[in-house]
């Protein structure tokens, strides 16, 4: 089997960063060929090409393909490659939501204040999307409360916990259904003051309903 069948016939899973590193070392023209087509090959599948697409500018591979198009290739079907790559690369990074950024913000491990916490719009737009894959942004979230070390990570947690809570028809009963009330419960003795407000406003939204939530404002 040639090295351009190999790429082209593994599962597109685990993937992509070993053919982004090639492209990145690669000093036979060959090689690069291949290993930037598999990617362009992997990103013809519709119903990956979103995330897929999303992997590859985590993993820089639109750097590497403009810093590559400044070359002279001796390969003439390279810079027609490179050109059809960095399209696609740049409708990629064009498509990639807020939630796709709020997602990989989560799985990261670190949270900080940003829009995607604070906007009211935000979660009036993505709450349902915390549904999918069987609750999984929501459990990870559910997670990292119980799990960070840091005071900031807890803080911003809590508060998206909340926001969900507030947006969702069965936040709270969902959250409490997953344990989260006794985690955040547990952060009220926080040492961090701010950790202790969010955590104190999360146990509100669980306990009260929304139309309390309101009287008590």
């Amino acid at each position: 089997m040639s090295l351009e069948s190999w790429f082209y016939l593994r599962p597109p899973a685990g993937v992509v960063r070993p053919l982004v590193d090639i492209t990145r070392t690669a000093q036979k023209e060959k090689v690069f060929r291949v290993a930037l087509s598999s990617l362009r090959n992997l990103l013809e599948d519709e119903d990956l090409h979103n995330n897929l697409a999303s992997e590859m500018v985590d993993s820089g591979l639109h750097k590497i393909v403009v810093t590559r198009q400044l070359q002279s290739w001796g390969d003439e079907d390279v810079p027609e490659l490179l050109t059809t790559m960095d399209d696609k690369l740049r409708h990629g990074i064009q498509m990639m939501s807020s939630f796709d950024k709020y997602r990989k913000e989560l799985l990261s491990g670190h949270l900080d204040w940003g829009p995607s916490h604070t906007s009211e719009s935000f979660w009036r737009k993505n709450v349902d999307k915390f549904e999918e894959r069987d609750f999984f942004v929501l459990r990870t979230l559910l997670k990292l409360i119980e799990t960070s070390q840091e005071p900031k990570t807890l803080a911003v947690g809590c508060h998206d916990l909340s926001q969900f809570i507030q947006f969702h028809p069965q936040g709270r009963y969902i959250v409490s259904g997953m344990r989260g009330k006794e985690l955040v419960m547990q952060l009220m003795a926080h040492p961090d003051p701010d950790v202790q407000k969010q955590a104190l406003l999360c146990v509100q939204r669980i306990m009260l309903s929304k139309h309390n939530l309101d009287f008590l404002r």
